[in-house]
């Protein structure tokens, strides 16, 4: 009984020590985007980082778009050359995966054709330039699958 206790105990504290709230007022946040990078139909954003390099992927109705943060110049800039970004019909990021440090996997709502799975990956210098593959079939090869709700890495595979 006294191990179960010390397991609790040691639980207890990890879990106090990440759900400490910390005030806003103690952090100097600044933000770095026009609010929905100026479309008010960018509903939500998921960030990723490949080789130190930020972008972010935004849902939308009219289809996500996806910026990369450029440092040097303190602005987000919209990329254009993704596949997945050239189908209106994905709307919204349903789940990512980083899978090491130059790719991660972005799978996408698509009530229209079916979810997608993208691999974006590093082909040039360190995140600079990055190709898009689209991964599966439009919906798994049927349609009426419209999200995955999560991404798995298992033994060298990605699971859907």
């Amino acid at each position: 009984m006294k191990f179960i206790h010390s397991q609790f105990v040691v639980i207890a504290l990890f879990a106090a020590l990440m759900c400490s709230p910390v005030l806003a007022s103690e952090k100097d946040w600044t933000q770095t985007n026009e609010s929905g990078f100026g479309d008010a139909d960018n509903t939500s954003t998921t960030l990723f980082k490949i080789w130190g390099q930020l972008y972010a992927v935004t849902d939308n109705i009219h289809g996500v778009q996806a910026y990369h943060y450029d440092s040097a110049d303190g602005f987000w800039e919209e990329v254009m050359s993704w596949g997945f970004l050239d189908d209106s019909d994905n709307v919204a990021v349903s789940a990512k995966i980083k899978i090491r440090c130059n790719a991660v996997f972005l799978a996408f709502t698509n009530e229209v054709t079916g979810a997608q799975i993208w691999q974006l990956e590093d082909i040039g210098s360190q995140g600079h330039i990055l190709r898009a593959t689209q991964v599966n079939y439009d919906g798994f090869g049927n349609s009426g699958y419209a999200s995955v709700l999560h991404l798995l890495k298992l033994n060298n595979r990605i699971l859907a």
